[in-house]
């Protein structure tokens, strides 16, 4: 149901993000300013016009006035209702209110038993066309990974944090980890630093996300691909998409607060062909985890490799430090894209 914000929030919204910040954090093509060309449309001249300091915006090609509430339904499609709900959250109107934070002690290799609490996501809905598309460019990567992960039960959207958000989990919901779209940060809250993902509450680390989806998918895979984190993940779909690889299936492990991966994770593991795609850090972090993580499957008669992403670089010259980053660098377009998945 869509509780529609109160006219000091709308207001308070329309202070806190102008059009030309909203527009750059849906990723929308063009460059905003006083005198720009339309994202909505293929404008062969400047017949847009930002003006009383971003607050409003007209279109003198169309006739059309967009106020910051207007433009976010023109761009995602949304109804008047649903648009004002989004636009005070994205602007963090209520952004103190983070109650679905994951403590720092919680998120790690606890039981999943029936009596224990799952993250709650009922109140996330799968994403809109234009949410797919606001993710896909936010990202760099083809339509076609978030429009898979939707239709495997493992990406929502909402509010978290007070922010508009998309959510990373699978349809047995253990773990779910959130980040803000135009890859913002949630700035610091309690105990909680500034941070790219927010982990929500109950969330159990030790279970990767995608591993809960039909079991059929699982049994089928001639190899499965673990990944960290949820960029990395619809990365993973994005080249499985190119290279039309349906034999592979991605899981991701997300943040490194675990000693080991679940048991009921393990059994579903069992003596598969499995690649990690660690990323590249100072600390070595993500080589040390699937260290602890490989002696748990080798153990249980999996075959593992992993890919090394040193030496790579993206299309500007820059470190390649992890599997999206692929997805922007000339390596993604060659012959050698066949290695991700042998």
């Amino acid at each position: 149901m869509i509780r529609l914000p109160s006219r000091a929030d709308i207001d308070a919204a329309k202070e806190r993000l102008p059009i030309d910040e909203l527009w750059r954090s849906l990723n929308l093509p063009g460059q905003p300013k006083a005198s720009c060309r339309s994202p909505f449309r293929d404008d062969k001249r400047a017949s847009f016009s930002i003006f009383d300091e971003g607050r409003q915006e007209k279109d003198h090609a169309t006739g059309e006035n967009f106020d910051g509430p207007a433009f976010l339904a023109k761009a995602l499609g949304l109804s008047t209702g649903e648009a004002l709900e989004r636009f005070v959250a994205m602007a963090g109107v209520h952004a103190t209110d983070c109650d679905d934070a994951c403590s720092l002690n919680e998120a790690k290799n606890t039981p999943h038993d029936s009596a224990r609490s799952k993250p709650h996501l009922s109140r996330f809905q799968l994403p809109l066309a234009a949410e797919l598309q606001a993710i896909a460019r936010d990202r760099a990567l083809d339509q076609g990974a978030p429009s898979i992960a939707k239709r495997l039960g493992c990406l929502k959207c909402g509010h978290v944090c007070g922010y508009h958000s998309w959510i990373l989990t699978d349809p047995l919901g253990w773990n779910a980890e959130a980040r803000r779209f135009g890859r913002s940060t949630y700035p610091a809250y309690g105990e909680l630093s500034e941070r790219k993902a927010h982990t929500l509450k109950h969330s159990s680390k030790s279970w990767p996300v995608g591993l809960g989806v039909d079991q059929a998918l699982i049994k089928n895979a001639s190899l499965i691909a673990v990944v960290e984190g949820g960029p990395d993940y619809l990365a993973a779909w994005h080249f499985i998409y190119q290279a039309k690889r349906w034999d592979v299936l991605p899981i991701a492990i997300l943040g490194r607060a675990i000693h080991g991966l679940h048991s009921d994770a393990l059994g579903l593991l069992r003596n598969k062909r499995v690649k990690f795609f660690p990323h590249v850090d100072s600390d070595n972090g993500g080589l040390e985890q699937i260290s602890m993580i490989g002696d748990q499957l080798r153990a249980i008669g999996c075959q593992l490799t992993y890919f090394d992403l040193v030496g790579l670089r993206t299309l500007e010259g820059s470190p390649v430090k992890d599997l999206n980053d692929i997805a922007q660098s000339d390596w993604s377009e060659s012959a050698e894209l066949a290695e991700l998945f042998t």
